[in-house]
């Protein structure tokens, strides 16, 4: 009688044992998977699809060269669309006129924003050295030194690609880091 109880005594410690392994196990990767990714959908009202409305931009300083299409703002530019706002000491804004019957619009093509550039939203900050986007495709790259940070969790690495559409991201370039705190 007494080598039976020791057995089932045994067998019920190592599936205790197991569970406590597994329920550890999906844990981590699940705070792992959460914390891997920059969150999107937290700037999804950056895009160009976005109903978000107008873009807020407050700057030193702005260039208008018609002939290029193009606008500069320069020292502290801070641009607001939505619940994202952009800072940085430079943003270079391409444009494009389209004629649409009697009106004429002028479009975003490309935004990219130089020196000291943070990017906030809902909680999400991101740092980066320069940001580049192609609004037309929803793509955003930023580059430098890349500081992720949301909550605890801090990831870096020297480039981020944004894809706006798909909600996918990719932190990359030399030796990423990461703190996950679940």
């Amino acid at each position: 009688m007494l080598p039976r109880f020791e057995e089932k005594r045994k067998r019920s410690k190592s599936r205790a044992g197991l569970a406590l392994f597994c329920a550890a196990a999906i844990s981590l990767v699940s705070s792992m998977a959460a914390a891997q990714s920059v969150d999107a959908s937290k700037l999804k009202d950056a895009s160009g699809t976005s109903n978000s409305g107008a873009v807020d931009i407050l700057a030193e300083k702005v260039e208008l060269n018609q002939e290029r299409q193009q606008a500069v703002f320069t020292g502290s530019v801070d641009a607001t669309r939505g619940n994202v706002r952009l800072k940085s000491q430079k943003l270079v804004v391409d444009y494009e006129e389209v004629k649409t019957g009697d009106r004429t619009e002028r479009k975003f093509k490309s935004l990219q924003a130089d020196g000291n550039v943070v990017v906030t939203s809902r909680g999400q900050v991101i740092n980066a050295d320069w940001a580049k986007m192609d609004v037309p495709s929803n793509k955003i790259v930023m580059g430098g030194n890349v500081v992720v940070t949301q909550g605890q969790t801090v990831l870096r690495g020297n480039q981020l690609n944004i894809d706006l559409n798909t909600g996918q991201s990719q932190l990359s370039g030399g030796r990423v880091r990461g703190r996950f705190v679940p």
